[in-house]
């Protein structure tokens, strides 16, 4: 934040999958996405100065520089991070699915990370049907058991089957004995 507010340099100790790097940065502003932290800065490559994102969490030692540095006259931040979320967003992993959702739940549904409804459409028992891009198979199985009995997945079955093996294993897991139908079917 000193660095920001001075215009000073920052060396920085940027923690990267399992490496850690060392880099002189610009910084021109800190945004909060939810309770996460970025800074917003500008490095010099080789080739050229460009802009990046770097998670706060991720930063282990910095330290603010004697170096002043010339903010760019025509950098703004807003539009800066506006642009860097749509594009985050479009470089995410997508899983489409098809689920029926409780009407009243798809707010929440919308406020999930990671997830991104395309359309819906009443059904006129108080449900919805969905087109629903998750994340990835894992992420969407873990949204749809969360919601518990008000999503019920309608494709692709892989995600429908995904979901069933994880309920049968949690009734084995807590010993509940199958009812009667099931033991009918499966005889």
């Amino acid at each position: 934040q000193e660095a920001v507010w001075a215009n000073r340099k920052l060396r920085m100790h940027y923690k990267r999958d399992q490496d850690t790097v060392v880099r002189v940065v610009h910084p021109l502003g800190l945004v909060a996405k939810h309770s996460v932290w970025y800074l917003v800065a500008e490095v010099e490559t080789e080739a050229e100065r460009e802009v990046r994102t770097y998670r706060i969490s991720r930063i282990e030692h910095a330290e603010v520089l004697d170096e002043p540095f010339a903010y760019p006259e025509d950098f703004q931040l807003a539009e800066y991070w506006e642009r860097s979320v749509a594009q985050f967003r479009k470089n995410l992993p997508q899983y489409p699915a098809e689920i029926r959702i409780r009407e009243q739940l798809l707010p929440r549904l919308e406020k999930e990370s990671y997830i991104t409804v395309i359309r819906h459409e009443s059904e006129g028992d108080g449900r919805l049907k969905a087109t629903v891009d998750f994340e990835t198979l894992d992420h969407a199985c873990r949204t749809v058991l969360a919601f518990g009995s008000n999503i019920e997945v309608v494709g692709p079955a892989e995600l429908r089957n995904r979901v069933i093996s994880e309920l049968q294993s949690a009734i084995r897991l807590y010993g509940i004995p199958a009812s009667s139908e099931q033991d009918a079917e499966n005889a």
